[in-house]
């Protein structure tokens, strides 16, 4: 009988903990190398996963190699070590045997073992164990140190920070006099409404630089600033990895805790304060929509359709605001097509930023202040900051108590759950007060020089100016009166008045679709037994076809 020549395919995977630190290259000459004294062919180029743990396949290439062995394009696939194909027992086995049965088989080069027989395939077991043992020993080495750096109060992963100087001997932290004032700055700034894109620019302009020297980007920006390190904290992402349940307990970390602060050994940049306004202005961006989280317009998220209630959508090409939604919330079609130009919704605020100073006075303080007092009386500072210390009295009990022994951890566990929950929700709301405290103490910028700095303003701190006392502003149909309604923060939840039938007779003229500019019935062209109005008027209409023709002749040319 013929022997079936063998087409191979060569495998390389180099881990990101590198426990062998195997070069792909040696591995790759090794492979080729065996290739060579058994005769195989070798097909294509090495299938490389570079930077990748074998303990998981989701991320590598195992699955499309199989398809090419499926496809009849190989029929071998060797390997430097048996490591190389994973460090996870059942996964290794489970995509060997899908590998076989696609009509291949997998080789090491370095380690010979014929698994077609029965002791070559308990040897291949014993080989593929003894590499998810050492990924396990390699995983505990690395989750041991990491405990000691955190028991030290350092971070778990080494190096230097933005904002401080490293020792790396010493292992200590110490701030930066130059760059250290900055990134408080930028904590600052993000606080009074700057955005994230504003901070990066800011930090361009001063020329600072991230960790590896590249102009600073909004992610890494984002993720030092979400860290706490600036604010002396050790940020845990998953903290049960570090910490045994009776330990998270001990330390007040809750199981659904993502991510979970504590506290470091080194000088804070920032105070707690600040950290925690920081922190409650993340959650709040993160509930608006994305269009508003990073405003390009002064009037970024405050227009509403008064049609179906949804935001309205900036049009740059038009300089025009259009509903953003065909459909309401019950499901049915947008009863009008709204849309108002940039220059008369901008000038409709600020009339009524006008009207507002002559009923409240010059700054933004009395309308804060009116705003304040329709709170619950209970929630004011010192209530709450009484509340915070009562709560962090019982956590310090209950470790007390743990620590001597006169409970344990797990009959407290629930208990040190709540407290923490409670601390947490108190220390934002105290966050919360804080900022209308200032607020109110602080003289913001007035009514008129607003007006006056309106256009050198950037958006974003327009449109966080405006949040302190606009809730929206509804837009009608052009033929309605009044034309637009804005509503103030401190009415309440006071529904605003739907777009009326009249509002919906196109019998005297609608909007254009392509202009968004309302039109007599005459401007459109009237088609059909019901003499419906076509969507374009017949100056679009015809502009459209003035185009189409010379697009025509270009391509006929």
């Amino acid at each position: 009988m013929a022997r079936i020549p063998r087409k191979a395919l060569i495998y390389v995977r180099q881990s990101t903990y590198k426990e062998e630190s195997i070069s792909p290259e040696v591995q790759i000459e090794q492979c080729l190398s065996h290739c060579r004294r058994e005769g195989y062919e070798v097909v294509g180029e090495p299938v490389m996963d570079l930077d990748l743990s074998g303990r998981t396949f989701t991320k590598r290439k195992i699955q499309p190699l199989i398809d090419r062995v499926r496809d009849g394009e190989a029929n071998t696939v060797v390997v430097w070590r048996w490591s190389r194909w994973g460090r996870n027992l059942v996964e290794s086995l489970r995509c060997i045997a899908e590998l076989k049965q696609a009509g291949g088989r997998l080789e090491s080069s370095t380690e010979p073992i014929d698994a077609s027989t029965p002791a070559g395939r308990f040897s291949v077991t014993q080989m593929l164990a003894i590499a998810e043992f050492q990924s396990d020993q390699i995983g505990e080495s690395w989750r041991d140190a990491r405990r000691a750096m955190i028991a030290k109060g350092l971070p778990p992963h080494g190096g230097p920070r933005l904002g401080y100087l490293y020792d790396k001997p010493a292992k200590r932290y110490t701030i930066d006099p130059v760059t250290g004032p900055i990134f408080r700055e930028c904590y600052e700034m993000y606080r009074d409404g700057k955005s994230m894109h504003a901070l990066v620019l800011h930090l361009r302009d001063r020329d600072v630089r991230s960790l590896l020297g590249n102009p600073m980007s909004e992610s890494a920006l984002r993720n030092y600033l979400n860290s706490g390190f600036a604010a002396g904290l050790i940020v845990l992402n998953k903290p049960e990895s570090f910490f045994s349940e009776e330990r998270m307990d001990e330390l007040g970390i809750t199981t659904d805790e993502r991510p979970a602060f504590l506290p470091g050994s080194w000088d804070p940049i920032i105070s707690e304060d600040l950290w925690l306004s920081y922190r409650e202005r993340r959650r709040v961006q993160a509930l608006k929509p994305k269009r508003s989280r990073n405003p390009r317009q002064h009037l970024s998220g405050h227009l509403r359709c008064a049609g179906c209630g949804k935001r309205m959508i900036y049009r740059l090409e038009r300089s025009r605001w259009v509903c953003c939604s065909q459909l309401t919330k019950d499901g049915a079609s947008c009863p009008v097509h709204v849309s108002v130009s940039n220059s008369e919704a901008t000038e409709f605020v600020k009339e009524w930023l006008r009207s507002l100073a002559g009923e409240y006075g010059e700054s933004f303080d009395a309308l804060v202040s009116e705003r304040m007092k329709s709170q619950d009386a209970s929630a004011n500072r010192d209530v709450v900051e009484g509340q915070l210390l009562t709560e962090e009295r019982r956590r310090e009990n209950l470790v007390r108590a743990v620590s001597t022994g006169a409970f344990e951890a797990a009959d407290v566990s629930d208990e040190m759950r709540l407290i923490k929950r409670e601390m947490e929700r108190l220390r934002l709301v105290l966050a919360d007060l804080k900022c209308q405290d200032d607020q109110v103490q602080v003289p913001t910028e007035s009514f008129e020089r607003l007006l006056q700095s309106w256009d050198e303003t950037d958006p974003s701190t327009m449109s966080v100016l405006l949040e302190q006392v606009l809730q929206g502003v509804y837009v009608y149909p052009f033929r309605s009166h009044p034309r637009m309604i804005a509503r103030s923060v401190w009415e309440g939840e006071r529904s605003v008045p739907r777009a009326e039938p009249p509002d919906l007779d196109f019998s005297q003229g609608r909007t254009c679709m392509k202009c968004q500019e309302w039109k007599p019935r005459d401007a459109f062209t009237v088609y059909g037994p019901h003499r419906k109005m076509k969507a374009r008027c017949k100056v679009c209409t015809a502009a459209y076809l003035r185009e189409w023709q010379q697009q025509k002749h270009v391509n006929v040319g």
